[in-house]
């Protein structure tokens, strides 16, 4: 019986050949089909095995890659959020300021005092304010000595001053 065998550099040969023939002359060896389905098959378990391994190790790799990038987006949110805290804050702090400058100027506050005015809300500033202006002096009034110092005798005109002027210095008209 004739056995169709494949020969180590891939040609095919027909006839009959023994393995110990083959292995005593030193010729060519000779390969079954059973011998080169075997081998085919050991091949593709071992390339499936590397690219089963390969593609293991691209996943960890991608995972690992995701996981930083996760952290270094997590890091830059924070950031980010803490910028935007930051920049409410000072967006509140300066609408704050304007409101209190603007309650001053309404309730005619000095500019110096505009400043201490209290409140989160533009009615609580404007109580603020017409609570200080209630307690500030009146700018219209005359202070409290104005007018009840001691006056001199004979001095309350021009001509009582004259004649007092004279009268102290011992001339005499």
């Amino acid at each position: 019986m004739a056995d169709e065998t494949t020969t180590a550099d891939g040609g095919n040969e027909t006839g009959t050949t023994t393995g110990a023939a083959d292995g005593a002359n030193g010729g060519e060896r000779t390969f079954t089909q059973a011998d080169l389905d075997r081998i085919v098959t050991d091949r593709l378990a071992k390339e499936r095995q590397r690219s089963e391994a390969a593609t293991a190790k691209a996943r960890a790799d991608a995972e690992r890659k995701a996981a930083e990038e996760a952290g270094e987006f997590k890091k830059l949110y924070e950031g980010t959020v803490a910028k935007l805290q930051e920049a409410e804050q000072r967006a509140a702090s300066a609408a704050l300021a304007v409101t209190r400058r603007d309650v001053a100027a309404r309730l005619n506050v000095p500019a110096a005092l505009a400043d201490r005015l209290r409140g989160d809300t533009p009615e609580e500033i404007e109580a603020d304010a017409k609570q200080l202006m209630a307690s500030l002096p009146k700018s219209g009034t005359p202070p409290a000595n104005a007018g009840s110092g001691a006056k001199q005798t004979g001095a309350t005109d021009a001509k009582s001053m004259n004649a007092f002027i004279r009268a102290a210095s011992g001339v005499t008209q």
